[in-house]
């Protein structure tokens, strides 16, 4: 779960409610244990397996259970799920054409990869993060490196990048602008359009 200075009462409420669900969860498995004639762990045990059961819930919590809707209803959650493919074009200012282009996502609540492929390039996410504007809408931060491809123009080398999307939750789009790092200094719109959660890690299908 991402911590930032709006949301820290809420991650703090999450981390106790977290560590009380553990605490039953141990005193269970000990009633069970004394229930059904098993032996009786020592006391210097149980810290551990409660620190143990908090990390497991809160690996559980950060891999899967964060997309669940009631999350958002608490506002644990203030962030969109985006994980999967989403296939759009882009448009560069280098020669100012429209390049066929695919979106991969993988995300946790505390952390968002994005890859991009295309016929001439592929890039990866170095940082990447949420922001909410004024107007309630999120966008999507990254900073990218690309890798050209093998028949990609002698022109393109690799270089770092920047992106800026927007989420468009009622037709599940992307779309922004990207810029260029020193040596290209060249900037474009994106566009995509979510496909499905299948990852394929290419431009083809």
């Amino acid at each position: 779960m991402r911590i930032r200075p709006d949301n820290f009462t809420r991650f703090f409420y999450f981390v106790v409610t977290l560590t009380v669900v553990s605490l039953c969860v141990v005193w269970v498995l000990k009633s069970l244990a004394k229930y059904f004639g098993l032996i009786d762990l020592p006391i210097w045990i149980e810290t551990p397996s409660v620190v143990a059961v908090v990390v497991a819930l809160y690996s559980l919590f950060d891999k899967h259970l964060w997309a669940w809707p009631i999350f958002r209803h608490l506002r644990l959650i203030d962030f969109p799920d985006l994980r999967g493919r989403w296939s759009g074009r882009l448009k560069s200012s280098y020669d100012n054409q429209e390049l066929e282009a695919v979106l991969e996502i993988v995300q946790t609540s505390s952390a968002i990869a994005v890859s991009l492929y295309s016929e001439r390039s592929h890039s990866v996410s170095e940082i990447a993060d949420f922001t909410v504007g004024s107007n309630g809408q999120t966008r999507l931060h990254y900073v990218y490196r690309n890798a050209p491809a093998s028949l990609s123009p002698d022109s393109m080398q690799m270089h770092l990048g920047t992106v800026a999307l927007t989420y468009f939750a009622d037709v599940r789009a992307l779309e922004g602008d990207y810029y260029t790092g020193r040596g290209r200094q060249t900037y474009g719109t994106m566009r995509f359009e979510f496909s499905d959660r299948t990852l394929l890690h290419r431009f083809r299908p």
